[in-house]
């Protein structure tokens, strides 16, 4: 985020809302490339496949194999499943979900993110529940 609040509870909510980063006005160009680059070299670094127990998501290709098959995923289920398992063990409320994966601009309700991790868990078969956990009166997690 840039931005030209720079209060600590400002930077504190932009981490909890899930920014990555946060600089606050004014700032030096040359600091900001650098954030920019380090970024980017993290990003490359960690590869373009995510590989957790039986589960592997291709980056490149969105193809999502379990157990030696592939799973077919609408675009949805497939960054649902992708931003829960980029963020192992981190718990998420249905309305950061909503706010990370589907945009800030969607305006419907946040059981939108109770019925697509129904159908992401049934197309994950036995694995399903084993995978994403409900942590209950909160979100949802990735784990194995």
């Amino acid at each position: 985020m840039l931005t030209a609040r720079s209060e600590e509870m400002d930077e504190l909510e932009s981490f909890e809302k899930g920014a990555n980063d946060y600089i606050p006005k004014p700032f030096s160009l040359s600091v900001l490339l650098a954030r920019i680059r380090a970024r980017l070299e993290m990003d490359s670094a960690s590869g373009n496949v995510i590989e957790q127990g039986d589960l592997r998501i291709d980056i490149d290709t969105h193809k999502v194999v379990l157990a030696g098959k592939e799973v077919d995923l609408t675009p949805i289920e497939y960054e649902l499943l992708l931003h829960l398992a980029r963020n192992y063990g981190r718990l998420f409320t249905r309305e950061k979900l909503l706010m990370q994966v589907w945009g800030y601009d969607y305006y419907g309700g946040d059981r939108t993110v109770d019925t697509h991790v129904g159908r992401l868990r049934i197309k994950l078969g036995d694995y399903g529940d084993r995978y994403i956990k409900t942590v209950r009166g909160y979100g949802y997690k990735f784990e194995v």
